[in-house]
């Protein structure tokens, strides 16, 4: 103990040393964010669905009428009325056959019918595909119908699933 009105010597405070806090991890790029290009894009498809027109291709004409009149009624959008307009035969395509009117023909059956359908004055073939048709049954059909010098075919496809 100290004696009375002696000072006391006053304990020195210590200064901690700063505590060390730094990453030491090799500094990396920062990842590539996709989320604003998926914007962009969103915005782009929004834009071009809104600026384009849409046609209905499956009404243009591919090859164009020999009458003027014709082409002109198509071009205005109407069809032409005082035009004498072909038949035209709707065949379906399947696998191994071709149904036409009710009928199953087999490939080898095909030119006949396409020869009693120019004599009738049919000008079109409309071949619409089936699920199950393949790609052989739909050449041998195209085929037949080149052969056969009929001027006009259409063929409507239909997705398997």
């Amino acid at each position: 103990m100290s004696a009375p009105g002696v000072a006391q010597p006053v304990p020195s405070l210590a200064v901690p040393e700063p505590i060390n806090l730094s990453d030491n991890r090799p500094r990396s790029k920062p990842a590539f964010a996709l989320t604003p290009l998926a914007d962009v894009m969103f915005q782009l498809l929004i834009f071009f669905m809104l600026s384009s027109s849409l046609s209905p291709y499956a009404l243009v004409p591919l090859v164009p009428p020999s009458d003027p009149r014709a082409a002109e009624a198509v071009l205005e959008g109407q069809p032409p009325e005082d035009i004498q307009q072909s038949p035209v035969a709707i065949w379906q395509v399947g696998r191994g056959e071709i149904r036409a009117n009710g009928a199953r023909l087999n490939p080898d059956q095909l030119a006949p019918a396409l020869e009693e359908l120019m004599a009738s004055g049919t000008e079109e073939v409309l071949l619409l595909t089936s699920a199950s048709a393949t790609t052989q049954d739909i050449a041998t059909a195209l085929e037949a119908i080149r052969v056969s010098g009929l001027p006009r075919v259409r063929l409507i496809g239909r997705g398997g699933g």
